[in-house]
C-alpha cells in the first residue's frame, strides 16, 4: 500500500515538474523583429482607418509621413505608452498615429513556435492628391515585411480611360445628378431663391428637360435670366452724394449655383467643377457622378474647395 502512494505521489510530481518545464512566460523574452519567424500582422485591414487623416490636411489636399517604433506584446497587443515617434512631417500626423496606436490587434510575434515581445518599425503614408480636378479614391492598407509595418492611409487620382466615346444620355444623366447635389447643398441655407447655370461661356443655356427634372425634386429654381437681383454685391456702392445705395426692389440675395459641362473620366464615372455663390463670394465644389453599372442610376456627390470673393 505504502509502495503504491509513493509511486502515484512519484507521478504525480513528475507530472507537476513536467508541466512547468514546458510552461514558457512568453512576455519576458524580446526578440528583434528581423529574428522572428512569423511577423504580426494587423488582424484586419480595417483596423488602420483608427488612423485618421487631419482634417485640416485633408481639406488643403496636403500629405504627410510618420515614422516610429512600437513595442508589441506576446498577445499582439501594441503598447501606445511605449510608441516612439522618430520622424514626422508634421505633428499633426504624428498625433493622428500615436492616438490609433493603442487600438491595433495584431497577430503574436512568434519565434520557433512561440509568441515573443518585439519591437517593430512603423511607416504610416498619409497620400494625398493636390489637383482638384482630378476625381480620388480611399487608400487603405496595412503589410508586414522584413522593414516593418507599412500602412496607407489616404487617396490617389483615378485613372483616367483614354479614348472614351462618350454617350449623350450617360453625360445628360451624370449632369443632372451633379446639378442636383449642388441645389440640395445650396438648400441647406434656407436661401429664399435658387438659381442655375451652366458656367461655360461657349455652353447653350440648361434645358427646358433638365429644369424640369430639378423642379420636380426640389421645387422652384430659376434659371439665370430669371434669377431675382441681389443686394450684397451692391453693400459697398454709394450714389452721387456719398450715401449708401438703396436696397434694390424685389432683391432676395439668390444662391447661384453653376456648373461645367462633365467630363467622361472612366465608362461609369464624370467630373466637373461647380460653384454656388451668394453677393459677392462662394465657395468651388469638385464634383463626381459614378455608377456601379451601366444599368445603374448616376450618383453624384460634391466636395467643397476654398471660397472665394469677387
Amino acid at each position: 500500500m505504502r509502495t503504491r502512494l509513493a509511486l502515484s505521489l512519484l507521478l504525480v510530481s513528475v507530472a507537476h515538474a513536467g508541466a512547468q518545464a514546458v510552461t514558457v512566460n512568453s512576455d519576458t523574452t524580446l526578440v528583434p523583429w528581423g529574428m522572428l519567424t512569423e511577423r504580426p500582422r494587423l488582424r484586419e485591414t480595417p483596423s488602420v482607418r483608427n488612423v485618421d487623416f487631419p482634417s485640416m490636411f485633408e481639406d488643403a489636399r496636403f500629405g504627410g509621413e510618420v515614422r516610429l517604433r512600437v513595442s508589441v506584446g506576446a498577445d499582439g497587443m501594441a503598447k501606445a505608452d511605449r510608441a516612439a515617434v522618430e520622424y514626422t512631417s508634421h505633428s499633426m500626423f504624428a498625433g493622428a498615429v500615436l492616438r490609433a496606436v493603442g487600438r491595433w490587434a495584431l497577430t503574436p510575434p512568434m519565434r520557433d513556435g512561440r509568441a515573443v515581445r518585439t519591437t517593430m518599425q512603423v511607416f504610416v503614408s498619409f497620400p494625398a492628391v493636390s489637383d482638384r480636378e482630378v476625381p480620388t479614391r480611399e487608400i487603405n492598407t496595412a503589410v508586414s515585411d522584413s522593414t516593418g509595418l507599412h500602412i496607407v492611409v489616404g487617396w490617389e487620382p483615378v485613372p483616367q480611360t483614354p479614348g472614351l466615346v462618350e454617350n449623350p444620355g450617360d453625360m445628360q444623366a451624370a449632369f443632372i445628378s451633379i446639378l442636383s447635389e449642388l441645389v440640395t447643398i445650396a438648400g441647406r441655407t434656407r436661401a429664399s431663391a435658387i438659381c442655375v447655370r451652366r458656367d461655360d461661356a461657349s455652353a447653350a443655356k440648361l434645358s427646358k428637360d433638365i429644369y424640369q427634372v430639378l423642379r420636380a425634386a426640389h421645387g422652384e429654381l430659376r434659371d439665370e435670366s430669371n434669377c431675382p437681383p441681389t443686394f450684397e454685391s451692391m453693400i459697398l456702392k454709394t450714389d452721387a452724394t456719398g450715401k449708401p445705395v438703396p436696397r434694390p426692389k424685389g432683391s432676395v440675395d439668390p444662391m447661384l449655383v453653376s456648373a461645367s459641362s462633365p467630363r467622361l473620366w472612366t465608362m461609369d464615372l464624370y467630373v466637373l467643377q461647380g460653384t454656388i455663390t451668394q453677393g459677392t463670394g462662394g465657395t468651388r465644389y469638385q464634383c463626381e457622378a459614378a455608377r456601379t453599372s451601366p444599368t445603374a442610376v448616376w450618383v453624384a456627390k460634391c466636395a467643397p474647395g476654398p471660397r472665394f470673393v469677387y
